[in-house]
């Protein structure tokens, strides 16, 4: 009967929507139009099982109405109770009328008589016939306010998903939590009264901050709900009155976070000013790219709720609210702050399954609990300051980076006699079919390094060669560090200017540019043994690209090379 009672008090849950040639058309039913009310015993099976089974049901709009009931009873005389309505005639500020008018019909029905309420002074269908009075007066002016502001506006935010968007989407999605304590919630409100703003501006403000630093550029765009009940005589009405408005920020300059807050505020105050026009309307006139699973003009959304207040008890009986886990997915993120009568609050991320894994939202999630943290620190740091690492990240990049590790007292000949002792037969070169083992590779350069000694060249001294890609190449290259000399490359494509350069300043001892004679040195005999090399020595020289300037040498020693 309390159920009857509200449903004949707003027009909205007796509604259904019938197929005219010009389209659909809204019927309102007569007031004795009865709810379905299920019941079903909990037979063990698990309870979000069956509140979901209840939450599956497909609203046929054309003949049914928007409300069903589900009351399903436990062995232990209590009951778990589902109101499921359908979107198109309810939203979230339709939860305290619903709730408050059921709560009067309950008590008064125990009672042994109807409700006493005061008719409502307007239905759902008055306000429609009133919003479109008001449009027909100012949407041109609504229209040209968004069709500038969003001039140029990036279609979507880039942001650090774990996969690309897929062509056909599933819209699954998923929520993490995470609780802010009560002094942490009293910080915001403090920053929120110092600088005028809401707490949605400061949220908005702090969600920006996040996607600017994580690599979403400096023209940021989410959308936030608006209640779109400035009227008081709405305040009391179930309907679907919410509205969708794009907040659009410019965040580059690295502005402090009192000069973006200050920023933020005024576009979201000029953004609200005009919400009066319906979200689809500014997606037909600016006609965005459609993509397949991405909300047009924006993919990220935010909002602020505070709780009513007591919800321990309804019905004169003490209640549990059950949360149902957010299965789908509108947004690719969604970021909600609920504040709580007891001053804490809860930050929920929605997220888009298809793009995302849960570990990277909480982790993104726990990133913008620190932004918070730091907006209500000092206000004067720029944006370009704030720290996102966490103290868990800070630990483990400390420890990737922990390379500290005994390096081998070893040269890059003594890495290629250890290629001959592994496995002298093993192929070390390869090119254009021809094949070099690591055992003629260390032979050959052995009597190579013997001919350089023989032509002046010296362990500390810088050996030029100047050789196209081939086999004798590399037997030059180790050849000459197994003297003591450090080699210098000197590609035969660089410009002149670029080589005459590094030949002047590295000052070589000896250019090598002479296949034939490489290639000779392996018919010698076999030489005396070659004297140590300290794996400190100089391996190779190698020049900056010259790219800011004079290019410049660079001594590379053994050790650097062996340390792999």
């Amino acid at each position: 009967a309390a159920v009857g009672d509200v449903v004949a008090r707003h027009e909205t849950l007796r509604t259904v929507f019938t197929e005219h040639d010009s389209g659909f058309a809204q019927t309102v039913l007569p007031p004795d139009t009865a709810t379905p009310i299920d019941s079903v015993d909990h037979d063990g099976a698990p309870l979000d099982e069956l509140i979901a089974h209840a939450s599956a049901h497909r609203f046929d709009l054309t003949r049914e109405t928007p409300l069903r009931v589900t009351l399903i009873r436990h062995r232990d005389h209590s009951t778990t109770v589902v109101l499921l309505l359908h979107h198109i005639t309810i939203d979230e500020w339709s939860d305290a009328p619903l709730l408050t008018d059921l709560q009067v019909a309950y008590s008064a029905r125990r009672a042994g008589h109807p409700p006493q309420w005061e008719p409502l002074p307007v239905q759902y269908a008055d306000y429609a016939l009133w919003q479109q009075d008001l449009l027909d007066q100012t949407a041109e002016e609504h229209l040209q306010f968004w069709t500038d502001t969003l001039a140029g506006a990036p279609d979507e935010l880039a942001l650090p998903t774990d996969r690309p968007r897929p062509t056909a989407p599933t819209g699954t999605g998923g929520a993490v939590e995470l609780a802010l304590d009560a002094d942490s919630v009293r910080a915001l409100r403090e920053v929120a009264v110092a600088e005028q703003a809401s707490m949605l501006m400061v949220l908005h403000t702090a969600v920006v901050i996040l996607l600017h630093r994580l690599g979403a550029g400096t023209d940021i765009v989410v959308g936030t709900p608006v209640a779109g009940r400035d009227d008081a005589a709405l305040s009391d009405l179930i309907g679907l009155f919410v509205n969708t408005v794009v907040l659009r920020t410019d965040v580059s300059g690295n502005p402090t976070i009192a000069d973006l807050l200050a920023v933020i505020r005024a576009g979201d105050l000029d953004a609200f000013a005009h919400a009066d026009l319906p979200f689809d309307r500014i997606v037909e006139a600016l006609n965005p790219p459609r993509i397949p699973g991405r909300n047009p003009l924006f993919n990220v959304f935010v909002a602020h709720h505070r709780d009513a207040g007591d919800d321990t008890t309804l019905f004169e009986l003490p209640v549990r609210w059950h949360e149902h886990t957010a299965q789908t997915a509108m947004f690719d993120l969604d970021v909600t702050l609920t504040e709580h009568s007891d001053g804490t609050a809860t930050l929920a991320v929605e997220y888009s399954a298809d793009l995302f894994d849960r570990d990277t939202v909480h982790t993104l999630a726990t990133r913008l609990t620190s932004v918070f943290a730091q907006i209500a620190g000092d206000r004067a740091h720029r944006v370009g300051d704030l720290t996102l690492v966490t103290t868990a990240e800070r630990r483990a990049f400390a420890a990737r980076n922990e390379t500290t590790h005994p390096i081998p007292a070893a040269t890059l000949g003594d890495l290629v006699r250890a290629g001959v002792e592994h496995n002298s037969e093993a192929v070390a070169l390869l090119f254009e079919g021809v094949e070099v083992s690591y055992g003629e590779l260390d032979a050959w350069s052995d009597r190579y390094a013997a001919r350089l000694r023989e032509r002046g060249v010296t362990a500390g001294a810088v050996v030029g060669i100047r050789l196209p890609r081939c086999p004798e190449l590399i037997v030059a290259l180790v050849a000459t560090t197994k003297t003591g000399a450090a080699f210098l490359p000197l590609d035969p494509d660089y410009p002149p200017a670029r080589l005459d350069h590094m030949i002047a300043d590295a000052a070589p001892a000896v250019i090598i540019d002479d296949i034939t004679d490489i290639a000779a040195a392996q018919h010698d005999s076999t030489p005396d043994p070659l004297p140590p090399v300290h794996p400190d020595a100089v391996a190779y020289v190698l020049y900056t690209s010259g790219s800011t300037g004079t290019p410049k040498g660079i001594a590379v020693p053994h050790t650097a090379i062996v340390n792999r």
